[in-house]
């Protein structure tokens, strides 16, 4: 858990710009004191989409970082919508979606990857539900996709 506000800033500080919504649709809503943020994959700036089949070519370890990264562009999101991290008063619920072979199984340690990322930052807080599924493709043919809501403070106190 990350313990001060030094910290939560210095982290703060690296997440990367959100990307622009490629569709219809916003990349945020806030609705009362709950935010909604769409599907995040695992883009950065530094590294590429990753693409691929998890149990085809794509590890379970590989998988649960691009989840680990999808969080962080999550979290890019949220600061995108409302400023600061330090506004999220509860992580409220995650659903991740990965791309897998039929026979794959290990969707729950998937997801783990950004669960874990959430815990580690907001302690109890971090703590949500979350639904997580496997499925045949996803846009761009990337491996994991994660979207959120969360709660959200009135002010940054």
């Amino acid at each position: 858990m990350i313990e001060s506000r030094v910290t939560l800033e210095i982290f703060e500080g690296s997440l990367p710009v959100p990307p622009q919504p490629v569709g219809s649709y916003r990349p945020t809503r806030i609705q009362g004191s709950l935010l909604y943020v769409s599907n995040a994959d695992a883009s950065t700036e530094n590294l590429p989409l990753p693409q691929g089949v998890v149990g085809g070519g794509v590890t379970t370890t590989e998988a649960v970082d691009h989840a680990r990264r999808c969080g962080i562009n999550l979290l890019a999101a949220v600061k995108s919508a409302v400023g600061s991290l330090r506004r999220v008063e509860q992580i409220v619920s995650l659903k991740g979606t990965i791309c897998a072979v039929p026979q794959f199984t290990e969707h729950d340690l998937v997801l783990d990857g950004c669960s874990d990322l959430f815990v580690q930052l907001f302690g109890d807080q971090g703590l949500h539900t979350r639904t997580v599924f496997g499925v045949s493709t996803l846009p761009g043919n990337t491996t994991v996709e994660v979207e959120g809501v969360f709660k959200i403070r009135e002010s940054n106190a």
